[in-house]
């Protein structure tokens, strides 16, 4: 799937720091490219040296995190330390694993190298558009509902009711459901007065194939977050240009769920809230209710990744 891009506008700016020259050139030669101004530093120390003459601040900061000198996570932590500096969108590039000390950063996101020029130029323009979004509308913060459903019957009845708002207000919904239970969407929709047929031919209603959505952002069986963004971040951001809010309801975890992946299930929902920090976007999961010992001692870690039990309404 290609990225769905929109021209920054020519004073948007990208810092790159990593240590790696060829690597640095090669991210500010796709930047460039993209459209943006760029600076780059090769560690932490240079970059806030550069940041504090600099009189005109980036829009976003990539930042590898493993450096000699100063790493990632220092320039991070002096980052949030600097009220001029705390506001920039971060996001982390790291080769390495990720561990513990990642979560006190609060970063707008991180990828893996090697990574994609597409998932790359997608996750810069999304922060870039939450920047300037930010500028000139107040939006609420995203909510990330969920429940545990007895029955497909339910589960579409509450979908609809979920959907039906943005459809009928000409906003923006999207579902990435298994076909079964989009049928069923779909009929209870009709049902409720709104014609799922129109609503796709307008582009107010898209849907999207669980299965196939999650083959696309897991590599042997491994959630893989450069293709999640890759995957997920076009139709978002196509989504939030054309719609005050979008309404969004994901079926992937569901599908690891009832496979007994639970740790995933739970690492993609991570991924989604990461992405919802910078949306306007509201988000629905749903769980087939608690079956086995293992479903049920992990109930609480899922409603964990989530604001509500229950659909918005």
């Amino acid at each position: 799937m290609s990225v769905l891009r929109a021209l920054p506008p020519p004073d948007a700016q990208v810092m790159v720091i990593d240590d790696d020259l060829d690597l640095r050139d090669a991210l500010c030669e796709v930047l460039r490219d993209a459209g943006y101004l760029v600076s780059s530093a090769g560690n932490g120390f240079d970059a806030l040296r550069m940041l504090a003459e600099e009189p005109s601040l980036p829009d976003l900061i990539l930042i590898d995190l493993m450096m000699p000198i100063m790493d990632g996570y220092t320039f991070r932590q002096l980052q949030l330390a600097d009220a001029r500096l705390s506001a920039i969108p971060t996001v982390a590039l790291s080769a390495g694993p990720i561990d513990g000390r990642i979560h006190a950063l609060r970063l707008a996101a991180w990828m893996g190298k090697p990574v994609s020029v597409a998932a790359l130029v997608g996750a810069v323009e999304r922060h870039r558009m939450r920047r300037a979004s930010e500028a000139s509308v107040s939006a609420a913060h995203s909510a990330h509902s969920m429940q545990f459903y007895d029955s497909d019957q339910q589960l579409a009845a509450d979908l609809a009711r979920f959907i039906a708002p943005a459809v009928r207000s000409g906003d923006r919904a999207i579902l990435v459901t298994t076909a079964e239970h989009g049928q069923l969407f779909e009929e209870e929709l009709a049902r409720g007065g709104c014609d799922p047929a129109v609503a796709r031919a307008r582009g107010t209603l898209q849907l999207f194939d669980a299965r196939s959505t999650l083959d696309s952002i897991l590599v042997g069986g491994r959630l893989i977050e450069s293709r999640f963004i890759e995957v997920v971040s076009p139709i978002m951001l196509e989504a939030e240009r054309s719609s005050r809010r979008v309404r969004a309801f994901g079926e992937m975890v569901d599908l690891l769920w009832r496979e007994g992946d639970v740790a995933t299930a739970v690492s993609l929902e991570q991924c989604w809230n990461r992405l919802l920090a910078t949306s306007r976007c509201d988000l629905h999961c749903a769980y087939a209710a608690p079956a086995s010992e293992l479903h049920r001692a992990s109930a609480g870690w899922i409603r964990q990744q989530h604001t509500a039990d229950l659909p918005v309404a």
